[in-house]
């Protein structure tokens, strides 16, 4: 995380809370719809609606990540790359990040990648 008086600081922290407070929440609702609406029908319709949202979201975050950037912030790495690549592997999938977010399907990549980060991501990997 950018220290308190570095300019990258407000980014990191738009991108951290729209992560956290906009693109994770969309599971709760869209992975068990059943809970929050009784109709098949409904259900059907939050999903989709879910679905949607959370792809316009990350959308956002990659068009606001720096061309031929590394990491989410440019040349720096933080906590943001650790999300991008964990979050990218869950809806709406790896396939959809390649087509329509590539900047942030190279950083999942880079992450997983990284010398420091590849035995983590392979004993957690399941």
């Amino acid at each position: 995380m950018p220290k308190a008086k570095d300019p990258l600081l407000p980014r990191f922290l738009k991108t951290l809370f729209l992560i956290t407070g906009e693109i994770y929440p969309t599971f709760t609702f869209a992975d068990l719809p059943e809970e929050w609406v009784s109709s098949k029908k409904a259900q059907d319709e939050l999903k989709t609606a879910i679905g949607k949202f959370r792809k316009e979201l990350w959308s956002l975050i990659e068009d606001e990540t720096p061309r031929r950037a590394k990491w989410v912030l440019g040349s720096r790495f933080s906590a943001l790359d650790l999300y991008v690549a964990v979050m990218t592997n869950w809806g709406p999938g790896r396939d959809w990040f390649a087509g329509h977010c590539p900047k942030l399907a190279a950083i999942a990549r880079r992450v997983e990648s990284h010398p420091r980060l590849k035995p983590v991501w392979k004993r957690n990997d399941s």
